[in-house]
């Protein structure tokens, strides 16, 4: 899902201190509505700011009560829908692989923004 150019939209994650992702699908789970949601993170390993730098897409559902539109929308985007079912959900994080540029972290319920183990976030942007 990541790499396709479906639509997305700019929206703004309440307790994130950056804020600003795309929106590429909203999903309907059990429990209520989900939006995956696309970033990129420039980071660097722990202990060597000006070493082994790199960007990675990151990727996360996150609960739709935590995602807000940032301005309002003349006509609706039509991002992706899908029903959050079976095996698939809810949707475990992808072992961060460090030769990937693209890294999953899964069902993220509770408040902040992730983190990775060994890397410190150089810098996030909205994609």
């Amino acid at each position: 899902m990541v790499g396709d150019e479906r639509p997305s939209v700019r929206v703004v994650v309440d307790d994130w201190p950056w804020g600003e992702v795309r929106l590429v699908a909203w999903g309907r789970a059990p429990e209520g509505w989900f939006g995956l949601v696309k970033w990129s993170e420039h980071l660097y390993r722990a202990g060597e700011p000006d070493l082994n730098g790199r960007t990675v897409i990151a990727t996360a559902w996150l609960p739709a009560a935590r995602l807000h539109s940032r301005q309002p929308y003349d006509r609706p985007v039509p991002v992706r829908r899908a029903r959050l079912t079976g095996r698939e959900w809810p949707a475990d994080a992808v072992p961060h692989d460090e030769r990937l540029a693209y890294w999953h972290f899964g069902l993220l319920t509770g408040g902040g923004q992730p983190d990775v183990p060994g890397w410190v976030p150089y810098g996030r942007r909205t994609l």
